[in-house]
């Protein structure tokens, strides 16, 4: 219980200041895509949510290829703030019949992410909208 309080707070000062600085807002897009995705997501899942999310964007506030360039920044400032596990997996293609190697990315605790992040305005545009 009171590490969900601890994770809530975390999560929630980090919405807060999500628009103070470019990797704090990449860092919440990419919990946002989190919480669409149920908690885990593959790196390339990871960046095609993220570019889906940021198509959305009705402000057009940044370019996309500044986003993108802050993504790894984000995933390590998640994972400083032990938000964010990371294993480095085999992953299956059943189009191609391939493996491969690519991280996975899990968020610590989904509950609390849903607190927080589950009715976000950006959330729930991206699941109306795709």
């Amino acid at each position: 219980m009171i590490l969900s309080i601890m994770m809530d707070k975390v999560l929630q000062d980090l919405r807060k200041s999500e628009d103070s600085s470019l990797s704090l807002k990449v860092a919440c897009d990419i919990l946002r895509v989190l919480t669409i995705m149920g908690g885990s997501a593959w790196m390339t899942e990871l960046e095609q949510r993220l570019l889906e999310l940021w198509s959305l964007d009705e402000e057009h506030l940044y370019d996309l290829g500044s986003l993108q360039g802050e993504v790894e920044k984000a995933l390590e400032l998640l994972r400083g703030r032990n938000l964010l596990n990371v294993r480095r997996c085999v992953r299956g293609d059943l189009e191609t019949n391939v493996q491969r190697e690519e991280n996975l990315y899990s968020i610590c605790d989904f509950t609390s992410l849903l607190r927080v992040f589950g009715s976000d305005g950006k959330v729930l545009r991206y699941r109306m909208m795709v």
